[in-house]
């Protein structure tokens, strides 16, 4: 029995700005939890390593510099020669404990590992085959107010009914996964969890296997305090007190036009969930939203084929093409290559 067998491994999923990052910092103000700043690495190594051929002769050669090429690492305390010394010791070695090793790098005494990565709701199918023993908590937001939110931040286009259909593919999906795998999955919502903090987390922690800590509420933000990430402008109010505000402000600030667009496209996944609409529509006037505003909703609906098929390339084309026509149209790319040159020159003149 390797070590990390006796450590759970948990998945937060969900759409961004959903709440994800919240609930993380909630459960890893928990001493035995542990989960490791976002960075959605295995769905980017999954095509080239999860084959058990790839790991015959143990520890594949490349598989550690590839890891690291992954912007989100800059972020990450990995010491390459440590992780490749605590992958080589192990009794077993293959795709999914070397990743799981990975996750464990940062704190090796966790009794549970938690791997917050909304991108990871378009995978779920590879992860439950990887981690048949694993857990996986979806929360969900309002998609009048996750659509807004999302309009505030600069890492998606901001076109509303794009933005509307990826809610309404990211839930549709985790929900059908929860159907398939109803004891391995826990639905929360972004309201609860802000407006009854301590009954959600409790909740989750029983499903997680965690014992429930009253100072889980009031040191959470301590543990943000080392993560360079969660500094960056879109996670600044984890911060912040909690508050009822965000719950609402959907209201003040989008028009009648955008949320009855948005209500056109995620009916009916939004009633299933609980979310009620705010107008009542005729199915004609509701395919009458999607008809006027279908090039936006086919941008959305490529998003989804864009990311599982530039994940399914070969390494080298797909690292070439997130370098030369991905991570230059984006600030926090630009910031994290940044850190990094940074980081390495200072290494190399200490």
């Amino acid at each position: 029995m390797n070590g990390i067998d006796n450590t759970s491994l948990f998945f937060i999923i969900g759409r961004e700005r959903s709440g994800t990052t919240l609930l993380q910092s909630f459960l890893a103000a928990h001493p035995e939890v542990s989960i490791p700043t976002e960075a959605p690495f295995i769905p980017y190594l999954y095509r080239k390593y999860h084959a058990d051929a790839k790991w015959k002769q143990g520890l594949p050669p490349d598989f550690i510099p590839d890891l690291l090429t992954h912007p989100y690492f800059v972020y990450w305390r990995i010491k390459p020669d440590a992780l490749k010394e605590e992958l080589n010791k192990l009794e077993e070695l293959n795709f999914a404990i070397a990743c799981k090793s990975v996750l464990l790098h940062q704190n090796k005494q966790a009794r549970h590992v938690g791997d917050k990565n909304p991108q990871y709701t378009l995978y779920l199918k590879e992860l439950i085959k990887l981690y048949p023993e694993a857990k996986f908590v979806w929360i969900t937001r309002d998609p009048r107010a996750q659509v807004y939110s999302m309009l505030k931040v600069s890492f998606e286009r901001k076109i509303v009914s794009a933005l509307a259909y990826r809610w309404q593919q990211y839930n549709k999906k985790a929900a059908a996964f929860s159907h398939a795998h109803p004891a391995k999955m826990l639905w929360i919502k972004y309201e609860d969890l802000v407006a009854e903090p301590v009954e959600t987390l409790q909740r989750t922690c029983t499903f997680l296997g965690v014992d429930y800590q009253e100072y889980m509420l009031t040191q959470r933000t301590s543990t943000l305090e080392d993560q360079p990430f969660f500094k960056t402008p879109q996670h600044l109010s984890l911060n912040k007190a909690l508050s009822l505000s965000p719950l609402k402000a959907w209201k003040e600030h989008l028009n009648r036009s955008q949320i009855e667009l948005i209500e056109a496209i995620c009916q009916p996944v939004m009633e299933t969930l609980g979310y009620a609409p705010g107008h009542r529509q005729s199915s004609f006037n509701r395919l009458s939203h999607k008809a006027a505003h279908f090039p936006g909703i086919l941008y959305g609906h490529f998003y989804f084929g864009f990311i599982k098929g530039l994940q399914a390339l070969p390494f080298s084309l797909k690292l070439f093409l997130l370098k030369k026509l991905i991570y230059p149209r984006f600030t926090f790319w630009i910031n994290a290559a940044h850190d990094a040159k940074n980081k390495k020159a200072h290494k190399e003149g200490s």
